[in-house]
């Protein structure tokens, strides 16, 4: 059988999906009390909002990465 993009096969085992853990973690709430609603018109003020955003994830994602076991994936 011939199977896209591995090429010759013997079988449908290479369609089959390989099982995959999904872990969820939500991090504290960013708050910004001092910014208006016409404050996101303002293109710097959304560059730094979302700068502080994308630190807060990325703190998270290596928190999560940390605890990964390799190949198995179970976060402990």
């Amino acid at each position: 059988m011939w199977c896209v993009p591995w090429g010759l096969s013997l079988g449908l085992f290479l369609y089959l999906p390989l099982p995959a853990q999904t872990t969820i973690a939500f991090g504290e709430p960013i708050r910004w009390p001092a910014l208006e609603p016409k404050d996101a018109d303002d293109p710097e003020i959304v560059e730094r909002c979302a700068a502080q955003i994308e630190a807060q994830m990325q703190t998270i994602l290596d928190r999560l990465s940390a605890r990964r076991v390799a190949l198995v994936g179970k976060c402990g």
